[in-house]
């Protein structure tokens, strides 16, 4: 996914094009994006640039905030044990 984000930011760059991305890895996204808008249930919750994003913000949008690629891992591991809980009672 870096690959593909540099990629795009490089094209976007050489063609003066502005790129509106959807990402659910919340790491990625304030890594590569210059403003970060967040949505619920199809309503914007959140609009402002990355460097002002605040963890609590993050937080207030996704509940649970898995930040890393480890911990997004670890987060669906945690659905899938979950799922196959419900599934066997």
């Amino acid at each position: 996914s870096e690959q593909v984000m540099a990629l795009i930011r490089e094209i976007a760059a050489d063609e003066g094009l502005t790129v509106v991305c959807s990402l659910h890895q919340v790491d990625l996204a304030i890594s590569w994006a210059d403003r970060i808008v967040g949505l619920r249930h199809g309503e914007v919750v959140l609009d402002t640039p990355t460097g002002d994003l605040t963890k609590a913000q993050v937080m207030e949008i996704y509940g649970r905030v898995a930040t890393t690629t480890a911990e997004i891992r670890a987060v669906q591991e945690e659905l899938v044990e979950a799922a196959a809980q419900v599934a066997a009672s």
